[in-house]
């Protein structure tokens, strides 16, 4: 955006990508790695919102309607059940990784990888959309590299 109006600068993105000097000009995003929740005692849901409680007392709601990939309430309770198993994971993981590990945990044991016993109320979600919830959530914590 320049002036509040869309600028294609396609052009001249490629231009400084064929410049060999183009890593002094640009600096790549550093890579986050997520630690964990700090303090997250328990997560509910309501309808598309999450409800998290932790140690010092603090309500945090976060509201998931503005992710156009959630389009259902059960994908809401799914996320919530990953964001409980999360909450102090085995290891550190970058974000990316973490997606894939949810991906993959998905694809070898299915919902039994983040509750046991199965309700019938939780439908598949992306490790990508519990990584855009996790970004939105309080007390995630993150270390960047």
């Amino acid at each position: 955006m320049e002036d509040y109006r869309p600028k294609d600068v396609t052009e001249k993105v490629k231009e400084t990508l064929r410049d060999p000097q183009a890593s002094d000009k640009y600096n790549r995003p550093r890579r986050r790695i997520f630690l964990g929740i700090r303090g997250l005692i328990k997560v509910k849901t309501s309808g598309f919102k999450i409800s998290a409680k932790y140690q010092d007392g603090t309500v945090f709601e976060l509201d998931l309607t503005n992710n156009p990939r959630i389009v259902e309430k059960t994908q809401v309770n799914m996320i919530a059940r990953i964001i409980e198993s999360l909450k102090r994971p085995e290891r550190s993981m970058h974000v990316k990784e973490l997606a894939q590990w949810i991906d993959e945990s998905f694809k070898e044991k299915g919902f039994k990888a983040f509750s046991n016993p199965v309700p019938p109320d939780l439908a598949a979600v992306a490790g990508i959309d519990v990584a855009w919830t996790l970004n939105r959530l309080y007390n995630a914590s993150f270390y960047q590299e």
